[in-house]
């Protein structure tokens, strides 16, 4: 355990709890016990400090530091920061560190969606090969860019537990994963429970390394077993790059590698497809049954979402939730008012056939579309375990 390490966790945590002054004084501790270019990321926080307590002239001088990164994701950040500064603050003769416009620099602007994306696809492919400080910063700078609404916020969070353990910043991973606990998702309280056991009595050979050494992933948890991760995304990190060798042969870690989630969400999005609807007609050869069935399949994804404490899991629940509420509110609609449809329809062809045309064809391409989408859902999340399949919004309703 590094002192910096703890000084940098109650310095976020500072942040967190709206004490911007302590924040600071703790970050600026930080970063004269950390070199580069891990002290990045405090540098990161405290510029965010700075503008929370309106300080704009530090925060700018800080923030272009940060703009000359050798990290891709960094710099995108800090150019991204940068140009949220009022014009005063870039002239050498505007020495007030009171923002011209507090509202405007009051925090760092939201990341766009493609910048989100990208920094937290790094993020996670860094966590995947155990380039622990690489997965910090970039998770840590999608994190301070986005917010809760964001679709994969939650599974950011608690990958970064997940890195700061790797890091040896294990009073930083207890620090996230206690504010995870609190947290209003069930799932995401379950998982913090189960991952501060781990970080409670951890095993004599995965003793914390000093920050100097988190950019070479052999000396991060190297002869630790996939085991004593909780969640289910254990998968990201049981594969290193490269590995010395250890007590667990190399060939057996295969067989630790938990398939649940994987079936899980390929089931949520299966019991929604053409695949369960033919299997269906095939096994029950009774119309009958086979309808009912059919309709009770669109409370597979339903039931998975509500008893799931998974969190890759619940969130390809949740988008098979929506396309069946969808599909259950189309079909009451067909139920109700099919005959006026087919009725319009039908005297427009009659009278008018190109409006019947152009009435038609989209009404066709969004139903292939609605049958085709579960199916490459379901392909997608058995060959990519780690994904979320996503139903676009023209699609279907996102009721949850």
């Amino acid at each position: 355990m590094t002192s910096h390490s703890a000084t940098l966790a109650a310095g976020v945590a500072a942040f967190k709890q709206g004490n911007y002054d302590d924040a600071i004084a703790l970050l600026e501790q930080t970063i004269a016990a950390t070199p580069p270019p891990e002290c990045e990321q405090v540098q990161g926080w405290l510029v965010r400090a700075y503008l929370k307590v309106g300080n704009t002239a530090a925060a700018h001088a800080l923030c272009q530091t940060l703009a000359r990164s050798d990290r891709p994701a960094i710099q995108a950040w800090a150019q991204a920061t940068l140009v949220q500064f009022p014009a005063e603050v870039t002239t050498p003769q505007q020495a007030d560190p009171a923002p011209h416009n507090p509202a405007q620099a009051s925090s760092p602007g939201p990341l766009s969606p493609t910048e989100a994306e990208a920094l937290f696809s790094a993020g996670m492919t860094a966590l995947r090969k155990r380039h622990y400080a690489d997965a910090i910063q970039h998770l840590e700078t999608f994190l301070a860019g986005t917010d809760e609404g964001y679709a994969n916020y939650a599974w950011a969070r608690t990958s970064l537990a997940k890195a700061y353990k790797g890091n040896g910043q294990t009073e930083a991973a207890i620090a996230l994963a206690r504010e995870l606990a609190n947290s209003d998702r069930e799932s995401t309280r379950a998982w913090a429970t189960d991952f501060l056991k781990t970080l409670a009595s951890p095993p004599p050979d995965s003793a914390p390394t000093m920050p100097q050494d988190t950019d070479h992933p052999e000396h991060a948890e190297h002869s630790q077993a996939p085991a004593p991760f909780p969640t289910t995304y254990r998968s990201l990190t049981s594969s290193p790059r490269d590995r010395r060798p250890t007590a667990t042969p190399a060939p057996t870690r295969p067989a630790s590698k938990d398939l649940t989630p994987l079936i899980l969400s390929g089931l949520a999005h299966g019991s929604i497809s053409l695949f369960a609807s033919l299997l269906l007609f095939i096994l029950f050869p009774n119309s009958v049954l086979a309808t009912v069935l059919g309709l009770l399949r669109l409370l597979v994804p339903i039931a998975i979402f509500l008893t799931t404490r998974d969190l890759l899991v619940k969130e390809n629940a949740r988008e098979a939730t929506n396309y069946s509420i969808t599909c259950i509110l189309l079909i009451g609609a067909i139920a109700l008012f099919g005959w006026i449809v087919v009725f319009a329809l039908a005297t427009i062809l009659i009278a008018m056939w190109p409006l019947f045309l152009l009435l038609a064809l989209p009404l066709v391409a969004y139903l292939l579309a609605l049958a085709a989408w579960p199916v490459a859902a379901t392909i997608l999340c058995l060959r990519n375990g780690g994904q979320v399949a996503r139903y676009p919004n023209w699609l279907v309703w996102h009721a949850v």
